[in-house]
């Protein structure tokens, strides 16, 4: 029986840790398995690495339709940029937030725009945002632009990106919606 509870109390500290740290490496392997080694190489001597106080890396990335959306198409907005996958838990815990985000400042300046990091890449993501109801921007990533970003180790990780385009601030793992909220508020300087 104390072995039975032990086992317990180890599985709930493991999905604890999986549900406020997010899901780990395999943001990177998935999109890194899909790209060249040439590519990966060529990422180590990039400069931008999705550091405070930066300039966002203007990507050009392929939306659910096939076609190339930058983050420059955002310029003057304050970007919520999501890397995420279809089978992270923590991601998916987060979608609600996103999705009230949206509705709630999509007209007001706020674009938020998700990059999914999933190996099988669109064939998995766009029914998986379809079944979700997410309205919101929906990204293929790559490994080139999750280099550029600080070579993601974890997923969720968020970067919020003010008007301007710099990072102003970055999460690795679960948040609640508050915390989103919280730097949309700050950054458009309004009060909720």
């Amino acid at each position: 029986m104390r072995r039975n509870a032990k086992d317990i109390v180890i599985t709930l500290a493991a999905a604890a840790a999986v549900t406020i740290l997010g899901c780990g490496n395999g943001a990177s392997r998935d999109a890194r398995t899909e790209g060249s080694e040439a590519q990966a190489a060529s990422v180590n001597t990039v400069q931008t690495r999705g550091e405070l106080g930066e300039q966002a890396f203007d990507f050009t990335l392929k939306n659910l339709e096939g076609k190339d959306v930058r983050l420059s198409d955002f310029k003057g907005k304050i970007v919520i940029l999501d890397f995420w996958a279809t089978w992270c838990g923590p991601c998916k815990m987060e979608l609600p937030h996103f999705r009230e985000l949206y509705k709630q400042y999509k007209d007001k300046g706020v674009a938020i725009v998700g990059v999914a990091l999933d190996q099988q890449g669109l064939k998995i993501v766009a029914p998986f945002v379809q079944k979700n109801q997410i309205e919101y921007v929906t990204l293929i990533g790559t490994p080139d632009v999750v280099g550029r970003y600080g070579d993601i180790r974890g997923i969720p990780t968020t970067f919020i990106i003010n008007q301007k385009g710099k990072i102003t601030n970055k999460f690795v793992g679960y948040r609640n919606k508050a915390d989103f909220e919280a730097e949309i508020v700050k950054l458009l300087g309004a009060k909720s």
